[in-house]
C-alpha cells in the first residue's frame, strides 16, 4: 500500500511539472522576418509573434531584445490568452530571462521584476538604445491575463483597447504624441488594469483613459497629461504612491476611487483646462495623504472636485494639501456626503473656495483644515435652493493671515429659486466667475447675500464651526442661517461688520475673538431682520473694532469676556429696537476716548452676573440708554474711569417714562476724571429703581444726577467713596429706604441734594455710620405737593464731620443769592418742609453744624440726639426765618469740643445747642440734659431778634420739658439777644411754662437763662411758672446772672527755650476783680499756636487767684504758647511768648535742644526754618552773641548774614545805618524818601546817585542855557581848542575824566562837563524824575550841543554885528595902521582859522568835537547796561526803582538805542585807526578816482570812503610819531575803561580807585617809554596831556590815601573841587 501511495504522488507530480512548462519567445530588431522566435533566430516584431499565438493556458513569455521597433500598421491582439508576460532583455548580457521559470503564472510578475533589476537604471534613457522601445502599436487585449515589463510604447494615433483582461504594466512608459485636436481614448473595459513600479504615462497632447466596470490600480508611478474618465458599471480605481501630472478624473456610475500617498500636479498645460480635477457624479472619491499642486499661473474656470448636481456622490480628503491653485472655484458641490479631514490649501487664488448649491441632500463635514496663505473672494459660496441642506460641519479648522491679501468672502448663501438655480449648478463657473481672483471686495469671512427679497419660504442653514482658529478672515454675514460656533479663535480686521445676521440665528459658544476696524464704521457683529445671537463662554481681547449693532433683534450673552479692547468712536453695544440679555459677561482693560459701552434706543437691556472692571470710558456714557427699559442685576463695576457719566438714562418727556431697575449690584474704585468729577448715572424723565446696591470706593461728584425723574433708592450701602452721591433738580418724588453709608474715610462734597422737589422726598431707615463727612450733606428746597418731605428711623452715628469751608456750595439753586448769609450745616432746608421722626443723631463729631433752615419748617419727632461733639458754630440747629419743632425729643449729653486748637474769641460768642434767629420754636415733651457747651452762649437754644426781619410768626413755646445738668458759658439752657422785648418788637412772643430746670451750670453766669433785655423775660414770670432747682453760675444770681472769667500772666511774662522757669498769672473775673475764691490745683494744657498737635500738661497751683507753674517750653525762635487752665471745668486761656534760646545759643530741631555757637558764629534761620550756625565775615560783618550787625560800608540784606552788600561811597553807617543827613532809605541806603504834601514814600529823584535835599524845577532853564552857551563855545572853538599849544581842549577832556571817575562824589557843576543836569549838589528838579528821564534829556543836550557845535553859527553871529564886520574887511591885516581896531590876538586866530574852514581844518574840528562829546555820549550809553542783583532781584545799578530789563518799552527801547550807539563808535575808530585797511582803500579808490576825474559824479559810497581818508590823513598829522599814531585810539580806550569801571564798581569802591590807579599808571609808563611824540618848537598838544594825565594821577593818589578817606563826604566834595578847579 505504500508503495502504490507512492507511485501515485510521483506521477502527479509529472504531470503537473509538464503542465507548467513555459513557452519562451525571442524578438530582435536586427534580425530579419524569417525568424523562427527562437533566442537564436527570432523574431524581428511583436506582431510576428500574435500570428502564432492560439489560446492557451500555458505560460508564455516574450523577450524583446533592447532596441526600438516600429510597428507601424501593427495590431498586438491578444485573445483568451491566459498568462503572458513581455519583457525585455539584453542580448549582451548572459543574464537569461528563462531563469525566470521557476514559478507560476502567477509569480512571473514578481520573479521577473526581481531578476532584471540590472535593467532598471536605463528605463529613463530612451534614446541611449538601453532599452525595449515598441513605437506605433495598436494593443488589444480581450479576455487574457498579460504582464508587461520594462518596455517603453510611443503611441501617436494608435489605440489601446483592454476588455475583460488582467493586465499589469511593471516598470512601463506609455508615451502619446497625438495631434493637438484629437483626442484619443484608451478604453478599459471590464477589465483589471494595473500600472506598477515605476511605469509612466507620458502624454504630449490629449489621450483619454475611458475605464468602464474595471478596476485601475496606479502604483508607484506616473501619469501625465491623461484624462482618465469611467464610464458605465462602475469602477474601482486604486491610484498609491504615484505621480499624476496634468490629470483630470471622471468619475461616475457608482465608482470607487482610492487616492493614497501620491502627488497631483498641475503645470502650464491647456488640454484639459475646461475640465474638473475630479468630476464625480454617483460615486465615492477618497484622496489620503496627497498632495495637489499647481504650478501654472494662469486663471482657469473648472474646479479641483466638480459634484454632480443631480446623483449623490461620496467625497472624502484626509491629509491632502492643496496648493498654488489659480480657479475661479476649487471645490463645487450639489449634494452628497462631503468630508475633509486634516486637508492643506496654501497660496491658492479663487473666486469661491468651495461652490455648494443645495439641490438635494448635501452634508459637507470639514475637520482640520489649514489655509495658508490664500487669496479669495468667497471660502464658501452657498446657494439655498430647496432647502436640502444637512448640517455643514467646519471643525479644527484653521486660517493664517495671507501677505497677497485677506479673504473677500468665506461663506455666501444665496437664496435663489428653483429655476433660477438649475441653471447656475450646471456649471459652478457661472457664479463665481463673474469677478476675477483679483478683484477685492470688502473682506468678508461669512457671507450671505439674498437675491430674493424675502427668506420666509427658505428653512434656515445649519452651519457648525467647531475647534477651529481663523486669522485674518474678514466679516460674516448669514442670511436665514443658524450658525453654531464652539471653540473658535477670530483675528481679524474689517471694513463694515465681521458677522452679519439677517433672519439668522447665532450660537457662539466658547469663542474669542482679536479683531480690528479699518474704517471705524463698522461692527463685529450687525444684526437685523429678527436675528437672534446667543454668545456663550467667549473671549473677546485686543480688539479695536466696534461689537454689536443690532435692529429688531433678540441678543443674549452669557459667560463672555471682553478684555483688553480700545475703541475710537461708535459705541461698543449699539442697540435699536432690540432686547439685549447680557449674563456672566467679563469687560476688562476696555478703553474708549469717544464711545459708549452699550448705547440703547428704544429697546430692553437685561444684565445680571457680570463684571467691569480697569477700564477706561472717554466722552460718552458707558452705558446711554434712549426711550429704553433696562434691568441690571449683579453687576459689578470695578476699578474704572470715565470722562462723563457711566450710564445716561432718558425718555422723550412727550412719551411715558421708560424704566430702569439695578440691583444687587457693587460698584466699585470707580472714578470721575472729567472736569468735575463726572456723575455716575443721569437719569432724565425715567422711573430709575436702586435696590441691593454697594457703591465702594468710588470718586463721583456726583455718584447720581437726576432731572424730572422718579428715583426709588432701596437697600443701598454707600461705603468709603469720595465725591457726592445725589444731585436732584426738579425731580418728581425721591423715595430712598434702607439706605447705608458708612466707612467713608474720604470726605463728601455732599450726599442728597434736591432743587424745586415737584412731590415729595421720603426717607426710611437711613444709616449712616462711621464716616468722614463734609459740611455739606443733605440739601432741600421746594415745597411738597403730596404727602410732605421727611426721615424717619434715621441712624446718624460715628461720624466725623468736616469744616472745608464756610461758603455755601449750591450756587446753581437760583433761590439762594450769593450776599444770603447761611451758615453751613450738615442739612440745608431752603423754603420747604421737613420732619425728622423716630431718628437718632449719636456719638458724632461735628465740626460744622448739623441743620440749617431758611424759610422752612423743621419738626423733630421721638428723635433722640445725644452724645454728639460739637466744634463749630451754629451745632445742632441754625434756624433763620422758619418754624422749629421739637415734639418727645430726647436731647442729652451733647458737648462742644474741648480742645485749644479749636479756640477764637469768636467761640466764647458762639451759641450752643441751637441758634434761633427770628424764627419760630416749640419745644414740647422734651429731656435736654448733660448737654456741655461751656464756652457758648445759651446751651440749648440761643435767640437772636431783628424787628427788620419779614418773618412775621416769631415765637418761643418751651412746655412741659425737663432741661437738667446741662451747662454753658453764658446761659446753660437760654440766651436770649437783640430787639426782644415788647417794647424792641412787639410781634414777638412766647411761652415758657410747666418746665423744670435741674442741676444745670452756667460756667460764669446765667445758670439757667441769660437774657440781654429785661423786658423780655422777667424772674417773677419764670419762677411761677417753671421748677428751678439746685442751678449755678459762679457770678451772679444762680439763674440769671453776668459774668466771665480769664487769666493774665504778671508783668508781661516772656519765656525762652529750653529753660526750666516759673510763670506766675492771676484769675480775674470778667469785671476784671481777681477771683479771689479759686483755690487749688488744676490741670494745665500747653500748646503752641504752630504745631497743635504737640500738646503738653502740667499743674498749676492757685491761692486766692493768684498761681503759678514751672515749664520748659521748646522753640526755635519767637513762638506763641497757649496756655490753658480747667478751673471747674471751664478752660481759661492766656498766652506767652517764647522768645527762643537764650543769647549764644541756637536750636536744634532733632533734640529740641539749645547749644552754643563758635565763636566767630551767629545763628540764622535757614530756608526750611531751622536754625544753624553761619560764620561770619569779618570784613564786612560783627557778629556778637545772636545778633549780628554790618560793618561801616557794608549793608546786611534780610537780616542775612550770608547775604551782605558792599554800599557805594559813604552811603552806609554801621548797622544798616544810613547818613544821617541824607534821606537815603531801604537796601544798600540806595532809596531816597521825600516828605510831600499827602505822603512820605519811596521816590526815583537823584542827583547822580544822591538823594537830593531841594526840589526846583526852574533850575532845569538856565541849565539849557548853559548846554547852549557851550555848544555855541564849541562851535567858534573847535577850529583850535585842540591844537598845540591850546590847553582848553584838554582842560575840558580833563574834567570830563573826572565826572566820570568821582561819579559818585558831591561835586558841583562837574556833571555838567559830561552833558548832565546834575548840576548843583542837593538840588533835583521832580520828585520822580527816574534816571531813564534824566538819560533822554542828556541824550538830547548831546544832540543839540553836538547840532550847534559842529554848525558855524557862532561866527555868523559875530559876522552879524557891523562893528566886527568892519574889522574883518577893512582892519583885520593892518596892524600898524593907527585907525586900526585893536583886538586880542588869540582871536584874530581864532577868526582867520575859522575863515578857512575847508580841508584839513575842517575835519581837525570836527575830530576835535568828536573827542568832547564822546565821554558823555559813552557814559550815557553804558550806565544804561549796569545791572545790580540784590535780594534776588536785578535793577539799574544807577537806580533801584527800575528793574532791570522788565517789560518797560523805554527800558528796552534805550537799552537798544545804546548798544547801537557803542557798537557805531567802536567801528568808526576801529576802521579810523587800522592803517593797513585804509591804505588799501586810499590806494584803490584815490587813484581810480584821478583816473576818472573826467567823470562829473562818483559814487556816493566813494564820497563816504573818501571821507574817512581825510580822517585818517588828519590823524597822520597829529603829533605822533609814524609808528605810533593808533595811541590815539588808545586814548579813547582808557577813557572807555574809565566809564566802564566807573559805573560798575559803584558799589565796589575802594577797589575801583586802585584799579584805575594802576591802569593811569600804565597808561602814563607806556605813553613815557615809547615817547610817541614828535619834538617840536611849542608846546605840543600830545605833551600837555601827558602834564594833565600825570595831574590825574596825582588826584587819583590822593583820592585813595589814608588821609583822604576818614574826612566826612562833604569835606571829601569840596576839597576835590577846590583841586579840580585850580587846574583851570
Amino acid at each position: 500500500m505504500t508503495k502504490f501511495i507512492f507511485y501515485f504522488i510521483i506521477i502527479i507530480i509529472t504531470n503537473f511539472v509538464k503542465s507548467q512548462q513555459i513557452t519562451n519567445y525571442y524578438i530582435n530588431s536586427n534580425t530579419n522576418y524569417n525568424g523562427n522566435g527562437t533566442i537564436t533566430n527570432p523574431f524581428k516584431s511583436l506582431c510576428q509573434v500574435n500570428s502564432i499565438l492560439n489560446e492557451s493556458i500555458i505560460p508564455i513569455i516574450i523577450n524583446i531584445e533592447y532596441g526600438i521597433y516600429n510597428s507601424t500598421n501593427c495590431t498586438f491582439f491578444l485573445n483568451n490568452i491566459n498568462n503572458i508576460s513581455i519583457i525585455s532583455y539584453n542580448n549582451n548580457n548572459n543574464n537569461n530571462n528563462n531563469n525566470n521559470n521557476n514559478n507560476n503564472n502567477n509569480n512571473n510578475n514578481n520573479n521577473n521584476n526581481n531578476n532584471n533589476n540590472n535593467n532598471n537604471n536605463n528605463n529613463n534613457n530612451i534614446k541611449n538604445y538601453q532599452n525595449t522601445i515598441i513605437e506605433n502599436i495598436n494593443l488589444i487585449f480581450y479576455n487574457s491575463n498579460i504582464i508587461i515589463n520594462n518596455l517603453i510604447f510611443n503611441f501617436k494615433n494608435e489605440t489601446m483597447l483592454i476588455i475583460n483582461s488582467n493586465i499589469i504594466f511593471n516598470n512601463c512608459i506609455l508615451s502619446l504624441d497625438a495631434f493637438d485636436s484629437a483626442f484619443f481614448f484608451y478604453r478599459i473595459w471590464d477589465s483589471n488594469f494595473k500600472f506598477i513600479n515605476q511605469s509612466k504615462f507620458i502624454n504630449k497632447n490629449n489621450w483619454e483613459l475611458n475605464i468602464q466596470g474595471s478596476q485601475l490600480t496606479v502604483q508607484d508611478s506616473q501619469f501625465e497629461t491623461v484624462l482618465i474618465l469611467g464610464g458605465k458599471g462602475g469602477n474601482y480605481i486604486n491610484f498609491d504612491n504615484s505621480t499624476f501630472i496634468d490629470c483630470y478624473f471622471g468619475i461616475t456610475n457608482n465608482s470607487l476611487v482610492f487616492i493614497n500617498n501620491s502627488e497631483i500636479i498641475y503645470n502650464n498645460n491647456n488640454h484639459f483646462n475646461t475640465f474638473s480635477t475630479f468630476s464625480i457624479s454617483y460615486s465615492n472619491l477618497t484622496i489620503s495623504n496627497t498632495i495637489i499642486t499647481s504650478s501654472s499661473s494662469k486663471f482657469g474656470s473648472s474646479q479641483i472636485i466638480y459634484g454632480d448636481t443631480l446623483n449623490p456622490i461620496t467625497i472624502s480628503l484626509y491629509n491632502v494639501t492643496i496648493s498654488n491653485f489659480i480657479r475661479s472655484s476649487l471645490f463645487s458641490f450639489s449634494m452628497g456626503i462631503i468630508k475633509f479631514e486634516k486637508v492643506k490649501f496654501i497660496g491658492c487664488t479663487s473666486s469661491d473656495f468651495f461652490y455648494l448649491s443645495g439641490w438635494n441632500n448635501l452634508y459637507l463635514d470639514l475637520n482640520y483644515i489649514n489655509v495658508v496663505t490664500n487669496d479669495y473672494n468667497h471660502f464658501f459660496n452657498l446657494k439655498n435652493t430647496n432647502n436640502n441642506y444637512l448640517p455643514i460641519n467646519i471643525s479644527n479648522f484653521k486660517t493664517s493671515c495671507s501677505a497677497i491679501g485677506t479673504f473677500s468672502k468665506f461663506i455666501s448663501t444665496t437664496m435663489t429659486s428653483s429655476s433660477s438655480s438649475s441653471s447656475s449648478s450646471s456649471s459652478s463657473s457661472s457664479s463665481s466667475s463673474s469677478s476675477s481672483p483679483n478683484e477685492k471686495s470688502t473682506n468678508l469671512l461669512v457671507s450671505s447675500s439674498s437675491s430674493s427679497s424675502s427668506s420666509s419660504n427658505y428653512y434656515p442653514i445649519q452651519i457648525n464651526i467647531r475647534d477651529s482658529s481663523l486669522d485674518c478672515p474678514g466679516s460674516m454675514e448669514f442670511i436665514n442661517t443658524n450658525v453654531f460656533f464652539e471653540n473658535v479663535d477670530i483675528k481679524a480686521s474689517f471694513e463694515n461688520f465681521l458677522i452679519s445676521s439677517e433672519n439668522s440665528n447665532l450660537v457662539l459658544n466658547s469663542t474669542s475673538y482679536i479683531t480690528s476696524n479699518l474704517k471705524n464704521d463698522g461692527f463685529l457683529f450687525t444684526l437685523k431682520s429678527a436675528s437672534t445671537l446667543f454668545i456663550n463662554n467667549s473671549k473677546f481681547e485686543n480688539s479695536s473694532s466696534s461689537f454689536l449693532k443690532s435692529t429688531d433683534s433678540h441678543l443674549k450673552i452669557e459667560k463672555t469676556e471682553f478684555l483688553q479692547s480700545y475703541l475710537n468712536s461708535k459705541d461698543f453695544f449699539h442697540i435699536s429696537k432690540s432686547s439685549l440679555n447680557i449674563s456672566n459677561m467679563f469687560v476688562n482693560n476696555f478703553n474708549t476716548p469717544d464711545s459708549s459701552l452699550i448705547h440703547l434706543s428704544k429697546s430692553n437691556l437685561s444684565i445680571s452676573n457680570s463684571k467691569i472692571s480697569n477700564s477706561l470710558f472717554g466722552k460718552r456714557p458707558v452705558f446711554f440708554s434712549q426711550d429704553s427699559n433696562g434691568f441690571i442685576d449683579y453687576l459689578i463695576i470695578t476699578n474704572c474711569f470715565s470722562q462723563i457719566e457711566f450710564f445716561s438714562f432718558s425718555s422723550n418727556p412727550k412719551s411715558y417714562l421708560f424704566n430702569f431697575f439695578i440691583s444687587n449690584s457693587i460698584i466699585t474704585d470707580n472714578k470721575g476724571v472729567g472736569m468735575n468729577q463726572s456723575p455716575f448715572i443721569v437719569v432724565s424723565d425715567v422711573r430709575l429703581k436702586i435696590n441691593s446696591c454697594n457703591f465702594i470706593r468710588n470718586l463721583f461728584l456726583p455718584l447720581m444726577n437726576s432731572t424730572k425723574s422718579f428715583i426709588t433708592i432701596q437697600d443701598v450701602l454707600y461705603q468709603n467713596n469720595s465725591g457726592s452721591f445725589h444731585f436732584s433738580n426738579n425731580d418728581y418724588r425721591i423715595n430712598v429706604t434702607n439706605f447705608i453709608l458708612k466707612d467713608n474715610q474720604i470726605p463728601l462734597s455732599f450726599v442728597f441734594v434736591m432743587i424745586n422737589l415737584l412731590y415729595d422726598a421720603l426717607f426710611d431707615n437711613i444709616i449712616i455710620s462711621n464716616n468722614y463727612l463734609n459740611q455739606f450733606f443733605f440739601y432741600l428746597s421746594g415745597e411738597p405737593q403730596l404727602f410732605g418731605n421727611g426721615i424717619s428711623n434715621l441712624t446718624f452715628t460715628n461720624n466725623i464731620i468736616l469744616n472745608a469751608n464756610d461758603k455755601f456750595p449750591f450756587n446753581f439753586d437760583v433761590s439762594i443769592d450769593d450776599d444770603d448769609d447761611l451758615p453751613i450745616s450738615l442739612f440745608i432746608f431752603n423754603e420747604t418742609l421737613f420732619r425728622f421722626s423716630f431718628s437718632i443723631f449719636s456719638n458724632n463729631t461735628f465740626n460744622s453744624g448739623l441743620i440749617t433752615s431758611f424759610n422752612s419748617g423743621i419738626s423733630f419727632s421721638f428723635c433722640t440726639i445725644n452724645e454728639n461733639l460739637f466744634s463749630k458754630f451754629p451745632n445742632l440747629l441754625y434756624s433763620n426765618s422758619s418754624r422749629i419743632t421739637f415734639q418727645d425729643c430726647n436731647v442729652c449729653s451733647n458737648f462742644a469740643k474741648n480742645q485749644l486748637n479749636s479756640f477764637s474769641p469768636s467761640l466764647i460768642e458762639s451759641s450752643g445747642l441751637m441758634n434761633v434767629t427770628c424764627s419760630a420754636l416749640f419745644i414740647n415733651d422734651c429731656q435736654f440734659s448733660n448737654n456741655s457747651f461751656p464756652l457758648s452762649k445759651g446751651g440749648i437754644v440761643y435767640y437772636y431778634n431783628n424787628k427788620s426781619s419779614s418773618f412775621s410768626s416769631k415765637y418761643v413755646s418751651i412746655t412741659n420739658s425737663n432741661f437738667s445738668s446741662n451747662i454753658a458759658n453764658i446761659g446753660a439752657v437760654f440766651y436770649f439777644s437783640g430787639e426782644i422785648g415788647y417794647k424792641g418788637f412787639n410781634n414777638f412772643g412766647y411761652k415758657i411754662v410747666d418746665n423744670e430746670f435741674y442741676d444745670n451750670n452756667g460756667k460764669t453766669s446765667g445758670g439757667v437763662i441769660y437774657n440781654q433785655d429785661q423786658d423780655f423775660l422777667t424772674p417773677d414770670h419764670l419762677y411761677s411758672n417753671n421748677l428751678f432747682v439746685n442751678n449755678f453760675c459762679k457770678f451772679g444770681l444762680n439763674d440769671i446772672s453776668n459774668e466771665p472769667s480769664y487769666i493774665d500772666f504778671k508783668f508781661d511774662t516772656v519765656g525762652y527755650s529750653d529753660e526750666s522757669l516759673n510763670f506766675e498769672f492771676y484769675v480775674f473775673d470778667i469785671l476784671g476783680e481777681k477771683a479771689t475764691q479759686v483755690f487749688g490745683t488744676f490741670n494745665t494744657s500747653i500748646v503752641s499756636i504752630y504745631d497743635q498737635s504737640n500738646q503738653s500738661f502740667v499743674t498749676s497751683l492757685i491761692y486766692s487767684g493768684i498761681g503759678s507753674f514751672r515749664n520748659t517750653f521748646y522753640s526755635k525762635g519767637y513762638t506763641q504758647f497757649y496756655i490753658t487752665i480747667n478751673i471747674d471745668g471751664k478752660p481759661l486761656i492766656s498766652d506767652i511768648p517764647v522768645l527762643g534760646c537764650l543769647s549764644f545759643k541756637h536750636y536744634i530741631g532733632d533734640s529740641m535742644k539749645c547749644t552754643y555757637c563758635p565763636v566767630g558764629s551767629t545763628v540764622v534761620y535757614n530756608d526750611n526754618g531751622n536754625e544753624s550756625c553761619v560764620e561770619c565775615d569779618s570784613s564786612r560783618l560783627i557778629c556778637q552773641d545772636q545778633t549780628f550787625e554790618a560793618l561801616e560800608g557794608f549793608y546786611l540784606i534780610n537780616e542775612n548774614p550770608n547775604d551782605v552788600l558792599e554800599c557805594a561811597l559813604d552811603f552806609c553807617l554801621k548797622n544798616n545805618t544810613c547818613q544821617a543827613n541824607q534821606r537815603n532809605i531801604k537796601d544798600l541806603c540806595y532809596y531816597c524818601s521825600y516828605e510831600q504834601p499827602l505822603s512820605q514814600y519811596t521816590n526815583s529823584a537823584k542827583i547822580g546817585i544822591q538823594c537830593c535835599s531841594k526840589f526846583e524845577p526852574f533850575l532845569l532853564i538856565p541849565i539849557f542855557i548853559i548846554f547852549i552857551i557851550f555848544g555855541l563855545l564849541l562851535s567858534l572853538l573847535k577850529y583850535s581848542m585842540f591844537s598845540n599849544g591850546n590847553r582848553l581842549g584838554p582842560l575840558i577832556i580833563f574834567i570830563q575824566i573826572n565826572s566820570v571817575v568821582f561819579f559818585s562824589y558831591r561835586i558841583s557843576l562837574l556833571p555838567l562837563f559830561r552833558l548832565s543836569i546834575d548840576m548843583f549838589d542837593g538840588y533835583c528838579y521832580f520828585y520822580n524824575l527816574n534816571y531813564l528821564n534824566k538819560v533822554i534829556i542828556s541824550y538830547c543836550s548831546i544832540l543839540v550841543v553836538a547840532i550847534i557845535g559842529y554848525s558855524d553859527i557862532t561866527i555868523n553871529l559875530v559876522k552879524a554885528t557891523q562893528w566886527l564886520q568892519f574889522y574883518i574887511k577893512k582892519k583885520i591885516n593892518p596892524i600898524n595902521d593907527s585907525n586900526a581896531i585893536v583886538i586880542p590876538k588869540f582871536i584874530k586866530s581864532i577868526l582867520n582859522r575859522n575863515l578857512k574852514t575847508n580841508g584839513f581844518y575842517k575835519l581837525n574840528s570836527y575830530w576835535s568835537l568828536f573827542q568832547v562829546l564822546f565821554i558823555p555820549l559813552l557814559f550815557n550809553s553804558i550806565s544804561l547796561l549796569v545791572s545790580k542783583e540784590v535780594d534776588g532781584n536785578h535793577f539799574l545799578a544807577l537806580d533801584f526803582t527800575i528793574y532791570y530789563l522788565n517789560d518797560n518799552y523805554l527800558q528796552i527801547a534805550l537799552f537798544t538805542l545804546a548798544i547801537i550807539i557803542i557798537v557805531i563808535i567802536s567801528l568808526f575808530l576801529i576802521i579810523l585807526f587800522i592803517n593797513p585797511i585804509i591804505n588799501n582803500i586810499r590806494n584803490h579808490f584815490i587813484y581810480s578816482s584821478s583816473e576818472k576825474s573826467s567823470k562829473p559824479n562818483q559814487p556816493y559810497k566813494n564820497r563816504i570812503i573818501l571821507k574817512f581818508i581825510q580822517f585818517h590823513q588828519m590823524i597822520l598829522r597829529l603829533n605822533y610819531k609814524n609808528q605810533f599814531r593808533w595811541l590815539e585810539l588808545l586814548v579813547l580806550l582808557k577813557t572807555t575803561i574809565f566809564i566802564s569801571l566807573s559805573l560798575s564798581m559803584i558799589f565796589n569802591y575802594k577797589s575801583y580807585l586802585l584799579c584805575i590807579i594802576s591802569i593811569e599808571i600804565l597808561y602814563q609808563s607806556f605813553n613815557f617809554i615809547l615817547s610817541q611824540t614828535k619834538k617840536t618848537k611849542k608846546l605840543s598838544r600830545n605833551y600837555q596831556n601827558s602834564l594833565i594825565d600825570l595831574f590825574q594821577l596825582i588826584i587819583l593818589i590822593i583820592a585813595n590815601s589814608s588821609f583822604f578817606s576818614p574826612l566826612d563826604s562833604k569835606t571829601k566834595e569840596l576839597l576835590f573841587m577846590i583841586i579840580k578847579y585850580l587846574k583851570f
